[in-house]
């Protein structure tokens, strides 16, 4: 894509969208809780964190937005944030390339 921009959008699944091989992840929270989006990233920490530290990677190779679908209240801002901050945090502990200029907008 060159310079032009790419937005890649982390899971949106819940209680309606079930994925193969994620049906045992907080089934019965998301259902009774009807997480999904980002409240469903949040509750399930380790696998927001692959998706992001991911996305991050694919900065490397140009210039890579993040959707995060859903977001409703500052405090999901905040602790969706904090996860990307983590997500920085391991890749650069790991060595790991990513474009270390990449910012959130928010």
């Amino acid at each position: 894509m060159g310079d032009k921009p790419v937005t890649i959008r982390t899971f949106d699944l819940g209680a309606d969208k079930q994925k193969a091989g994620l049906d045992g992840l907080s089934r019965s929270r998301r259902t009774r809780a009807r997480l999904r989006a980002v409240r469903f990233c949040l509750a399930e920490p380790r696998l927001f964190l692959t998706q992001l530290r991911a996305i991050l990677r694919a900065s490397h190779y140009g210039n890579v937005r993040i959707l995060i679908p859903m977001l409703a209240t500052v405090a999901e801002i905040d602790q969706t944030l904090v996860m990307i901050a983590q997500a920085k945090e391991s890749l650069r502990d790991r060595g790991v390339p990513f474009d270390r200029r990449w910012r959130s907008a928010a």
